[in-house]
């Protein structure tokens, strides 16, 4: 029989071919993933330390007023609790509806099949890491605000 009237293969070729190509697909998945968390988390961070930084006279007229610096960062901690609940909030749903989409396009699938194969400890860890850094903006922000003294922010005309 001439070659071209059959083909061989190996099973264990395909198979590991198939794992590499999976590697590959989430490597630059994750990788696109954890670069968008880097510019996410960096923005939020400068959001928040500008925000912070154009409300300086709004504190010092709190603090003039008499609330302490336990007051204020009860206040601004509250605040940060909901800088970082509001993201999720948002992007949960999104990505629900997105799924949805995907499997509504591509038949192969269903919504099931694509939640089963979510890495929960992945997600975990970026809750963690929004948390943190939102937490850690609002920290290092409160303790700028708390040096401030109020007569300099009150006369400073710039802000």
């Amino acid at each position: 029989m001439p070659e071209s009237d059959y083909y061989i293969w190996n099973i264990l070729d395909d198979e590991a071919e198939r794992k590499m190509q999976n590697k590959l697909v989430y490597l630059i998945t994750f990788s696109i993933i954890f670069f968008l968390s880097i510019i996410g988390i960096s923005n939020a961070y400068s959001s928040i330390n500008n925000n912070l930084r154009n409300r300086r006279r709004e504190f010092a007229m709190l603090k003039s007023m008499g609330i302490t610096k336990n007051d204020l960062g009860k206040m601004l901690r509250l605040e940060g609790i909901y800088y970082s609940i509001y993201p999720f909030i948002i992007s949960i749903p999104l990505f629900l509806i997105f799924l949805a989409f995907v499997v509504k396009i591509n038949k192969t699938y269903t919504f099931k099949d694509l939640i089963i194969f979510l890495d929960y400890r992945i997600i975990i860890g970026y809750v963690i890491v929004i948390f943190m850094s939102i937490y850690l903006a609002y920290y290092f922000g409160i303790k700028k605000v708390e040096r401030d003294e109020i007569v300099d922010v009150l006369k400073d005309e710039s802000l």
